[in-house]
């Protein structure tokens, strides 16, 4: 039997028993935007001295764009990780004896160093790989700076995250709750339930990435005089580093056992660790997690699959649209491998960029049909969408 529209609002009067589609709408809004806020970590941007009003507007649509896709975010994220993490066991593979950490590795494959010619005429930011490629091939001096120093040039915001934590938990909570005690939990509230698991996903990619940092530290190239006394001493101290290492027998990089967890994680993920006969298998691990994960965030979705909605048509077109959202993925990553092992061969090629355009267009569809449906449902929800439990309100958290 349907409770009369009337009867809701006179009972609701009372905010200690039930809640608003203001405060419903307001709490999801604000949970995803901080979980996003605290997860997203941009690089270092390429003109630092940019107007604050110009990055403040910058970072806001990053923000609101990993909002309406965050697994795009996530690949970004994850992708940096374990990118990361490879790159800098071979650098300690070169050299042996560096105390550089993860945090080193995440830092320079933001940009936080930028090469500057020695009469200081040219400086160049550098991203990714280039840093590691530098200083691997040993064209740069490899900065001596601590992991303490490289996190103080970051701007986290404790108060931000604070905030951030005590929000989510109170969200995951009210959420289980709700439940737990027969209350609907509306498609909305499952929306932003997505969003907080691929957010932690990004946060923990992003873990030991500086928020926030504005200017590069510079470094320099080698000397490469042969004669100038800055190279002869470069050479006597990597002799007597060679001398040593013979001496005290090969030490191609840290023992794994002294490795942080994380690092030995992002390496294996990776594949940087396997055998080079199985390196064309390095990618399965990292996909099928990345496959899993996006497809607990479809899953979440398909919790509403015998919810109540205003009308039969929207139930069927959120059923389908959560279904795509959670198997399309796998479509996708497997067109990705067949256009890698077709190319060149024409029609192969092209029916395959097709078929992989259409799951692509697909999904985008149904990730915004989800989320038009889930705002639109607001319209006409069951009375037990209004209800609270009581305890909850005393719980700290933003409404």
């Amino acid at each position: 039997m349907d409770i009369p529209q009337s009867f809701v609002d006179a009972t609701c009067n009372d905010l200690y028993h039930c809640r608003t589609i203001a405060s419903i709408f307001f709490t999801c809004a604000l949970t995803m935007f901080l979980c996003t806020w605290v997860a997203f970590r941009p690089d270092v941007a390429k003109n630092p001295r940019e107007a604050w009003w110009k990055r403040l507007l910058g970072r806001v649509g990053s923000i609101i764009l990993a909002i309406l896709a965050p697994e795009r975010l996530l690949i970004r994220a994850f992708g940096q990780w374990v990118f990361s993490c490879g790159k800098l066991k071979e650098l300690l593979e070169k050299y042996p004896t560096c105390s550089w950490t993860e945090t080193h590795a995440m830092f320079a494959h933001m940009g936080g160093f930028q090469l500057v010619s020695r009469d200081y005429s040219k400086k160049t930011p550098l991203y990714g790989d280039q840093f590691f490629n530098e200083a691997i091939n040993g064209e740069i001096e490899l900065p001596d700076i601590s992991e303490d120093e490289i996190r103080d040039r970051g701007k986290g915001d404790g108060v931000a995250k604070t905030l951030t934590l005590i929000q989510t938990l109170w969200f995951v909570v009210q959420a289980a709750n709700r439940v737990n005690q027969g209350f609907d939990v509306t498609e909305l509230e499952l929306v932003t339930l997505g969003h907080v698991v691929l957010n932690l996903l990004i946060y923990w990619s992003w873990w030991a990435k500086p928020m926030n940092v504005r200017y590069p530290i510079n470094v320099y190239p080698k000397e490469s005089e042969a004669g100038s006394p800055e190279r002869e001493e470069q050479r006597d101290r990597d002799a007597s580093r060679e001398l040593e290492d013979v001496e005290s027998g090969p030490l191609p990089m840290p023992p794994q056992s002294s490795l942080p967890f994380r690092m030995k994680l992002g390496i294996l993920l990776g594949g940087e660790g396997l055998p080079s006969w199985r390196k064309p298998l390095r990618m399965i691990v990292p996909v099928a997690l990345f496959l899993f994960f996006v497809g607990i965030f479809g899953a979440i979705h398909c919790l509403a699959w015998n919810s109540p909605f205003p009308t039969d048509a929207e139930r069927s077109v959120w059923r389908v649209c959560a279904l795509i959202v959670t198997i399309a993925p796998v479509f996708i990553i497997v067109i990705a491998g067949i256009i890698d092992a077709v190319n060149g061969r024409g029609f192969l090629e092209g029916f395959s960029v097709f078929l992989g355009l259409v799951f692509i267009l697909l999904y985008c569809s149904a990730r915004i049909c989800l989320l038009i449906l889930a705002l639109i449902a607001l319209r006409d929800l069951p009375y037990t969408a209004y209800e609270i439990p009581s305890w909850l309100i005393y719980v700290p958290h933003v409404n």
